[in-house]
């Protein structure tokens, strides 16, 4: 079994991760929230387009899992990054005899 890691480039991964696409998922939401409450409202009317406003509305904890779920892949590499180094260093301890 062959085990290594570039973690100073998992690590970015991550960041981008958290950092880009969260930002990217952020602009995707206000664009989708811009169009259903602000302009469906101009071009469709009545209990149809209330209806769908509400069933989008009702998104809302779907939408907080999407951003939840981008956090925690990054987070996750992060934390295997971290982890790869630390056994790294506990091996390299307990072959130095420390």
């Amino acid at each position: 079994m062959n085990i290594g890691i570039k973690s100073d480039d998992v690590k970015t991964q991550a960041q981008q991760i958290t950092g880009q696409a969260m930002q990217e998922y952020t602009e995707l939401r206000s664009f989708l929230d811009t169009i259903v409450n602000s302009k469906l409202p101009e071009l469709w009317q009545g209990a149809g387009a209330e209806a769908y406003i509400t069933r989008y509305q009702e998104l809302a904890p779907s939408f907080q899992a999407i951003q939840d779920l981008i956090q925690d892949i990054g987070t996750g590499l992060q934390q295997n990054a971290t982890y790869y180094e630390e056994a790294d260093q506990a091996a390299s301890a307990a072959n130095s005899g420390r």
